[in-house]
């Protein structure tokens, strides 16, 4: 597999301090004396610790998992309702009347697909991660 990208990098590494902070709390240790250690309001303790409790798979992992998924050659008819995307990438292909097929994403260039309403580096990259290119469907086939 390629390498990881950076900002799957980065979301790993908020998700590990989340997981962290969970140990920390379950282990009965006091979101305050959290808080403090890490410099951070109770609050935003708080905040991390739900996000931890709801996300049981590192960004990490879910790349990878995508990645898998690409290379099992996703059919070009295959809906972009059934892939996993996350929801503002959903959001902003849902807004796409003549996105609607897997085939439809991998026949569109990069700049073609950031030239589209509200698709940036992010999402075009969550797109092409899940989607592939015309050139990856060519070399799974």
């Amino acid at each position: 597999m390629g390498e990881i990208p950076k900002i799957v990098r980065e979301r790993h590494d908020a998700w590990q301090r989340g997981q962290d902070v969970l140990k920390r709390r379950n282990s009965g240790e006091k979101l305050i004396d959290i808080a403090r250690d890490m410099g951070l309001s109770r609050g935003r303790v708080d905040r991390i610790l739900k996000r931890a409790e709801s996300t049981p798979m590192s960004p990490i992992e879910a790349y990878e998992l995508r990645e898998k998924i690409v290379r099992t050659a996703v059919p070009d008819d295959t809906p972009l309702a059934t892939m996993p995307f996350s929801q503002p990438t959903r959001n902003v292909l849902r807004d796409q009347p003549r996105l609607k097929t897997v085939g439809d994403i991998r026949r569109l260039s990069d700049a073609e697909l950031h030239r589209l309403r509200n698709i940036g580096r992010t999402i075009c990259g969550e797109i092409r991660s899940l989607c592939g290119s015309v050139a990856d469907a060519d070399r799974n086939n």
